[in-house]
Parts: C-alpha cells; sequence; structure tokens
C-alpha cells in the first residue's frame, strides 16, 4: 500500500462502524480490507484502470455480504468478473458497470442468477449489451426498479418488451441513445410497468408522439421524461401532460 493509499484507507475507516461502506482507489486497498477481514457492504471502485476480474473474484470471496458494487469505468472487468460476483455475493441489489466496455449479456446471465434480487442496474455505454441480456434480468430479477441501458444501441423494443413482462414494479429506465427503439418498445413498458416515474428518451429518434401518448394511458405517476427526439411535438408533451398530472419534462 503507497503513501497514499494507506492515508486514504486510515481516513476512511473510521466510517466503518456506520457506514460499512469504502471507495477503493487501487487493487492494493482491496486486498488489504480483504485481509483485515473487514464487513464491507457497500463499494464503489470508479475508473478503476487497474482494477481486474482477480480483484472482483476476491471481493466476493472476502465480502460475502457485499450488496452494493459500483465499478464505472473498470475496463479490464469482463463477464467472468460479474461471475465471480454472482457466485459470493447473493445478496447483491445494486451494481453500476456503466462504461465497463467488455461486459456482454453472458455475464448479465451469471448476475442475474446469481442475484435474483437485483434492484438497480446501470448498463450505460455496455455496447455489447443487447435484448437477450435484458431477458435475463427480466426472467430472474423480478424486483428491478431502475435500470440505465444509455448509449446501448443493439437494445430494442424486444428487450423492452422482456422488461416490460419480467419487472412490473420498474420505476426509472434511461433509454437514452437506444437508436432501435421505437413506439411499441414505449408500448410496450407502459402496459406492463403502470407504475413508471421516470424515463429518458433523448436520442431515441424512431418514438414519436405514439410512444407519448402509451405512457400517458397507462403510467399516470410519470413525473420525469427527458425526451428531445425530433419526431416529438407539442402535441405529444400535451397529451402525456393530461394523462401524468405530476409531470416535468426537461429538454423538450
Amino acid at each position: 500500500m503507497n503513501k497514499f493509499d494507506r492515508e486514504y484507507f486510515l481516513e476512511t475507516l473510521s466510517l466503518f462502524a456506520l457506514t460499512e461502506r469504502v471507495e477503493v482507489v487501487s487493487t492494493s486497498m482491496i486486498r488489504y480490507f480483504i485481509n483485515r477481514r473487514l464487513r464491507i457492504t457497500v463499494i464503489s471502485i470508479r475508473s478503476g484502470d487497474d482494477i481486474t476480474d482477480a480483484d472482483l473474484a476476491s471481493l466476493s470471496q472476502g465480502c460475502p455480504g457485499l450488496h452494493h458494487i459500483d465499478i464505472y469505468g473498470c475496463d479490464n472487468v469482463t463477464d467472468v468478473g460479474l461471475a465471480s460476483l454472482s457466485q459470493g455475493c447473493p445478496g447483491l441489489h445494486h451494481i453500476d458497470i456503466s462504461c465497463c466496455y467488455n461486459v456482454t449479456d453472458a455475464g448479465l446471465a451469471s448476475l442475474s442468477q446469481g442475484c435474483p434480487g437485483l434492484q438497480h442496474i446501470n448498463l450505460s455505454c455496455c455496447g455489447h449489451v443487447t435484448d437477450a441480456g435484458l431477458a435475463s434480468l427480466s426472467q430472474r430479477c423480478p424486483g428491478l426498479q431502475h435500470i440505465d441501458i444509455y448509449g446501448c444501441g443493439n437494445v430494442t423494443d424486444a428487450g423492452l418488451a422482456s422488461l416490460s413482462q419480467g419487472c412490473p414494479g420498474l420505476q426509472h429506465i434511461d433509454i437514452s441513445g437506444c437508436y432501435n427503439v421505437t413506439d411499441a418498445g414505449l408500448a410496450s413498458l407502459s402496459q406492463g410497468c403502470p407504475g413508471l416515474q421516470h424515463i429518458d428518451i433523448y436520442g431515441c429518434y424512431n418514438v414519436t408522439d405514439a410512444g407519448l401518448t402509451s405512457l400517458s394511458q397507462r403510467c399516470h405517476g410519470l413525473c420525469h421524461i427527458i425526451s428531445r427526439c425530433r419526431n416529438i411535438t407539442a402535441a405529444g408533451i400535451a397529451s402525456l401532460s393530461q394523462g401524468c398530472p405530476g409531470l416535468q419534462v426537461l429538454y423538450h
């Protein structure tokens, strides 16, 4: 452990008794925490270029009570690392793997199988994720409430249909930049997830006023929508506002 890691560790350690949370900045810190058998339930590893699947395997073995992990921007993490987490941390309910570019549908299949209580997942910019990955989540994680798939260009209406069928309690979805999503996808979401509160469709250029009408007819509790889609007009927003009285429209 270098000087910076040691100072950061000492500063963070005092918080464990209350929070059991830690932000990791290097692989050496992971090893230090595990070797000391510290009970960690929430861990954040942000843009860890040196974090690998082996580190996640160590975490899964040393922190079986982990229920929240952020590994945003960890380029060296693959499906193998997610498989380790799924096997060692069955109580995981929150994971951020945004910008983990080597994660694919296979990783989501492992994660959903081992962590059926998953409630929150961020897959933003995971370009290898497709409808098949969303189908895995929908089949095994029925309590999913929050999903971000910003920039997942391989996701289509079929993926949203899977989520709507398997995750009826979904409240938040970000599909911005999912340019293969159409009105049919929003119709599926509105039918299967009537409790939807937040949706981001920024850059979904195949979505039109008809998609908003579907939301307005079934998702009356919708309070936030980020649109800015070239085929959405003021008429579509007006229709949505009538059906969703608490609506706040951002970036229309």
